[in-house]
C-alpha cells in the first residue's frame, strides 16, 4: 500500500519539506492507521538496507533528484533555524580544529609536498554518481575549506591537477595595508630617502657662503615608497670648502663643552657582558664615549644601523694583491676598515685617508701602537667602482678590536667607516633577478620558492643543510632544509643607468653553510636555473651593482640610507655625471685628470706638428 500511494507522498513532502511523514496530516489521511504502521516498518527496513550497504540515501532526496523544480523552490527557502540562529549553519561547516602538537608548515613545506606528490602517477577512478564516492560530505568540504598553495609555473600533467588560485588571499584593502606595513618596518625595502643628505654633494659644486647654516638632520626622515629611485628634489648644498682646502674645525672642545645628553649609548656586544673581555669592553666605551662624541660621533640609532650585503665571502678584501693579506693575516688582531664615499682612491687621497684614520684612532682610542695596510693601487683592467677599499688595521689590543668590531659603524666628523673582522662568512645577499613581467614581491617570492623545492635544486640545498651543524637539532632534514628556503626575502629596486632605467628583484635567504667554497659553488649553479612560469620569466642579473658609499652591492648609490642616518657630519664627495649614477658608467673625472669608461680609458689625442702627414 506504501508503494503504490509513493508518488503522491512524495508531493506532499515538497508542499511540507523538511516534516516527517508521520507527523504529517495528509499522509496520515491518505494511510489511516494501517498505513502508517507499514509506512513506519517499511521505513525502518529501508533503513537498515542502507546502512548495510553503506548507501543510504533519505526518500526526501530521492524525490528531489526525481523533480528538479522542487530542489529550486528548497533552495529558495531557508530553514527556520537559520533564522532563529544565524552561526547555526556557519558552525556546521567549520574545520575542527588542529592539534596543539601540530607542527605549522611553512611555504617551502607546501610546496615541497606538492611537488612530490605530483610526480607520482595515480590512476584516476571515474565516479557514475556522486553518491558513490567513498568519502562524506564532511571530507569534501574539509578539503574544499583548504586553501591551495598559489603557484605561478606550468603545472605538470597528471591525473587531477590542483586548482589555481590567486596569490593572495587577501582583501584588496588588507593587502595594501600588509604591504605598508612591512614597508615601514623592512629596512631594507627603503627605496631612497625623499631628499638628498645635506653633507653627501659632487665634486663640482660651487661653495656657498659662509654665513649658510646647514642643519646636522634631515627632518624629513627615510621615505617608505616601495618603488626604488632617485630623488627629484632640489639639491641642498654644503657649507664646506671644495676637495683640496682644509675643513672648518667644528669640534668641540672635551670635557669642557660636551653634551652628555647626546653622548651614545653602549653598542650591542657579540660576547656576554658577564665575561672578563666583555666588561672590559663595556668598560672601555664608557671611559672612551666622551671622546667619541666630541669627535662627531652621533648616538646609536633605534634598531641599529642598516646592514651592509656583500657579494661574496671575501668580497670586503676585492681587487687587494694576495701577497698583502698573506701579509696581514700573519698580523695579530686585525680589523679590515672601509671609509664611505671611496672607490678609486688615487696617491693623494689614499695619503689623506690614512693621515685622517690614524688621527682619529688614536684621538678615539688614546692609543698609538696599531698598524694600518693601506688598500692595492687599482690594477688596469679593474672597473673604479669595484676598486679595493678596505685598509687592513691590525696590533690593536684585544679589547679595543673587540669595541672596533662590536660598534660596526663608527660615524665621525672627518671619516667614518665600517669595522669588520678577518671571518669570511657567506652573506645573506644570494642575486638580483631581471627580466621579470610581475614586480609584485610576494610572486616573486613565491616563483624564487618554487623553484628551490623542486628535486635537483632541492636536493643540492638538503646536501648542505646536512652538512651545517646549526640544523644539527633538527633530527628531519627535509624540515631543516624547508627552514632554510623559508627565509627567503624578496626587495625590488630601480637599476637607474645612462642608457635605460630598468628593475631588479634582489634575493635574500639565510646562507645553507658555513663554507664559503660551497656557498660559492651552489650560488653560481644557480644562474643556470629556470625561473620562468605562466607570468613571470625571470633571469639572473649579469648587472653588478656597487654603492659607492657602503660599497654595498644590492643598491645604487643615491639609494643608500647611511648618510641620512641621524646626526651624520661626515662629507662625502660623490662622483659627478648624470643623476642617479648609483656608481655605474660614469665618464668623471678623477683626482689625476683622466677619464675612464668601462675597462679602458680615453687617451688624449696627440698634438699635431708641423711634420705630421694630413
Amino acid at each position: 500500500m506504501a508503494r503504490n500511494c509513493r508518488q503522491q507522498l512524495e508531493m506532499c513532502i515538497i508542499e511540507v519539506p523538511g516534516q516527517p511523514l508521520v507527523a504529517n496530516p495528509i499522509v496520515v489521511k491518505l494511510l489511516g492507521e494501517e498505513g502508517v504502521q507499514a509506512l513506519n516498518i517499511f521505513s525502518a527496513g529501508q533503513r537498515a538496507v542502507a546502512a548495510a550497504e553503506n548507501n543510504f540515501l533519505p526518500l526526501q532526496t530521492m524525490a528531489l533528484q526525481q523533480h528538479p523544480e522542487a530542489v529550486e523552490r528548497a533552495r529558495a527557502k531557508p530553514p527556520a533555524s537559520a533564522y532563529l540562529h544565524p552561526q547555526a549553519a556557519y558552525e556546521s561547516l567549520a574545520p575542527p580544529a588542529p592539534a596543539a602538537n601540530t607542527p605549522k608548515k611553512g611555504l617551502a613545506m607546501k610546496m615541497r609536498a606538492n611537488a612530490t606528490n605530483l610526480g607520482v602517477m595515480q590512476p584516476a577512478s571515474e565516479h557514475a554518481w556522486p553518491e558513490q564516492q567513498t568519502q562524506s560530505a564532511w571530507q569534501q568540504v574539509r578539503q574544499d575549506m583548504q586553501a591551495p598553495v598559489a603557484s605561478s609555473s606550468r603545472m605538470r600533467m597528471t591525473a587531477y591537477p590542483p586548482p589555481m588560485s590567486a596569490p593572495k588571499p587577501y582583501h584588496p584593502v588588507a593587502r595594501d595595508l600588509v604591504h605598508q606595513f612591512r614597508q615601514q618596518t623592512n629596512f631594507g625595502a627603503a627605496a631612497r630617502p625623499s631628499e638628498d643628505a645635506p653633507y653627501v654633494r659632487t665634486r663640482n659644486l660651487r661653495q656657498p657662503p659662509r654665513g649658510t647654516e646647514l642643519p646636522m638632520w634631515n627632518p624629513s626622515g627615510v621615505s617608505t615608497a616601495s618603488v626604488a629611485g632617485p630623488s627629484t628634489s632640489t639639491r641642498i648644498s654644503s657649507p664646506y670648502p671644495t676637495h683640496g682646502q682644509a675643513p672648518p674645525k667644528l669640534a668641540a672642545k672635551w670635557p669642557m663643552n660636551t653634551d652628555w645628553s647626546k653622548v651614545p649609548r653602549l653598542p650591542p656586544a657579540p660576547m656576554k657582558q658577564d665575561s672578563v673581555l666583555g666588561s672590559s669592553v663595556a668598560q672601555l666605551w664608557n671611559d672612551r664615549r666622551a671622546h667619541f662624541a666630541a669627535l662627531g660621533m652621533p648616538p646609536n640609532p633605534q634598531g641599529g644601523y642598516p646592514e651592509i650585503h656583500l657579494r661574496g665571502p671575501d668580497d670586503k678584501l676585492r681587487n687587494i694583491h694576495k701577497n698583502t693579506v698573506a701579509n696581514w693575516r700573519q698580523k695579530p688582531e686585525r680589523v679590515a676598515l672601509e671609509p664611505f664615499g671611496q672607490d678609486y682612491i688615487s696617491d693623494a687621497r689614499a695619503t689623506e685617508t690614512h693621515g685622517l684614520l690614524d688621527k682619529t684612532l688614536k684621538a678615539a682610542f688614546g692609543i698609538g701602537t696599531f698598524g694600518i695596510i693601506p688598500p692595492t693601487r687599482s690594477q688596469n683592467g679593474v672597473q673604479r667602482w669595484e676598486s679595493a677599499t678596505a685598509w687592513m688595521s691590525h696590533s690593536w689590543p684585544p679589547v679595543v678590536a673587540k669595541l672596533l668590531v662590536a660598534q660596526r659603524i663608527w660615524i665621525f666628523r672627518d671619516i667614518s667607516f665600517v669595522a669588520t673582522d678577518d671571518a669570511p662568512a657567506p652573506p645573506r645577499l644570494l642575486l638580483p633577478l631581471a627580466g621579470l613581467t610581475c614586480w609584485e614581491e610576494e610572486a616573486v617570492r613565491e616563483l624564487v620558492i618554487e623553484e628551490f623545492t623542486r628535486d635537483k635544486v632541492y636536493e643540492d640545498l638538503k646536501v648542505l643543510v646536512k652538512a651545517n651543524q646549526d640544523y644539527a637539532s633538527i633530527e628531519d632534514k627535509n624540515e631543516a632544509t624547508c627552514k632554510v628556503i623559508d627565509s627567503l626575502e624578496v626587495v625590488v629596486r630601480d637599476v637607474i643607468t645612462k642608457s635605460k632605467s630598468t628593475k631588479a628583484a634582489y634575493l635574500y635567504m639565510d646562507p645553507p653553510t658555513k663554507s664559503s667554497k660551497f656557498w660559492e659553488d651552489w650560488r653560481d649553479g644557480l644562474k643556470a636555473s629556470p625561473f620562468s612560469g605562466e607570468t613571470v620569466r625571470a633571469t639572473v642579473s649579469r648587472r653588478q651593482t656597487r654603492c659607492e658609499m657602503c660599497h654595498g652591492a644590492d643598491h645604487q648609490t643615491d639609494q643608500c640610507l647611511f648618510p641620512h642616518v641621524t646626526g651624520w657630519r661626515t662629507v662625502i664627495e660623490k662622483r659627478g655625471g648624470y643623476k642617479g649614477n648609483g656608481g655605474r658608467d660614469d665618464e668623471s673625472g678623477d683626482d689625476n685628470g683622466e677619464r675612464e669608461r668601462g675597462n679602458g680609458k680615453r687617451r688624449a689625442a696627440p698634438t699635431r706638428t708641423q711634420n705630421a702627414r694630413r
